[in-house]
């Protein structure tokens, strides 16, 4: 019974590992949720209604690469990424919007869940973090859009 055993394992651990070409960051609910563009100017407003301009300071997307793992190519998630950084020129105060994209081999991009964590950053250092999920199930959320461009 221990042969049977140990033989198994080495089995399990002989399984194939393969390699993915994987995209760059592609997802159609980034776009839509708030395109964005280097230099564009947005307003933001809290929930006490005051007001405040941000800069698009720059977009980093990933580009592609080759990922690898068990099994055959199906199998293997690619993660893509996708980071906006909005800046105000008058405090310096950031915020950051990555959104991370789970790339499967056999869903279209519309079809993949996505994460969106926004990092709030103050010139003092201090930071606040909201993490948002979207499915394709679930493709909205509420109360997020408190950017507007102008």
């Amino acid at each position: 019974m221990l042969l049977l055993t140990v033989a198994g394992l080495l089995l399990a651990a002989c399984e194939n590992n393969t390699t993915r070409q994987c995209p760059a960051f592609n997802h159609p609910l980034a776009s839509e949720w708030q395109p964005r563009g280097l230099g564009e100017t947005y307003v933001y407003s809290d929930a006490d209604g005051n007001a405040s301009s941000y800069t698009v300071d720059s977009i980093v997307n990933n580009e592609p690469f080759e990922e690898s793992g068990r099994g055959t190519e199906r199998d293997v998630t690619c993660t893509l990424t996708s980071e906006q950084v909005l800046r105000s020129e008058a405090t310096d105060e950031v915020f950051r919007f990555t959104f991370t994209q789970f790339d499967t081999a056999n869903a279209p991009p519309a079809a993949q869940n996505l994460e969106l964590d926004i990092v709030q950053e103050q010139p003092a250092g201090t930071q606040v973090s909201q993490r948002y999920f979207f499915t394709p199930s679930n493709p909205q959320i509420e109360n997020i859009d408190n950017f507007v461009r102008v």
